[in-house]
């Protein structure tokens, strides 16, 4: 097998290693939900549960590939199991919801534009209204390459 091969092989990686001190666990990619660094560790929130490493967010995002996705300072997102995205009132950022998991990730404002340039998501249309006869609303129909229809809300 010539070095090239071989080089070719680990970067198209399907399943990171992640290490939890004294032992390391073996996690496939599109199990990954988010990783949030909290203080000192940092999370990966998977289909199996939570797993807790000293590993920093970047040396993790080197090994994740292109379905994952920088959403903040102190997360990164699989882009392939996003739900929803609802902006907090008042607020900078944005909640992200995933599908089959009850946990939610942060998502800066400033980087939403990216996020929809970055998924091949187009904006495809929308309705204006308002909710409850009170709130006004903007929801959004985005179409994607990847995924099937998706909706979000802006207040």
């Amino acid at each position: 097998m010539s070095a090239k091969s071989n080089t070719a092989s680990y970067s198209q990686t399907s399943r990171i290693s992640i290490n939890m001190g004294n032992e390391r666990v073996f996690v496939n990619l599109d199990e990954i939900f988010y990783i949030e660094k909290t203080g000192r560790y940092t999370l990966i929130c998977c289909v199996n549960g939570k797993f807790e490493s000293r590993q920093t967010l970047k040396e993790l995002e080197q090994h994740l590939g292109t379905k994952f996705f920088r959403s903040h300072k102190s997360f990164i997102i699989n882009t392939d199991r996003i739900e929803r995205i609802v902006p907090f009132p008042n607020s900078s950022y944005y909640e992200v919801k995933f599908n089959n998991c009850k946990d939610k990730a942060l998502l800066s404002r400033d980087r939403m534009h990216e996020l929809m340039k970055y998924s091949n998501y187009n904006f495809w249309g929308g309705i204006k209204g308002t909710w409850n006869n009170h709130v006004p609303i903007n929801v959004y129909f985005l179409s994607s390459f990847k995924q099937s229809w998706q909706m979000f809300l802006l207040l």
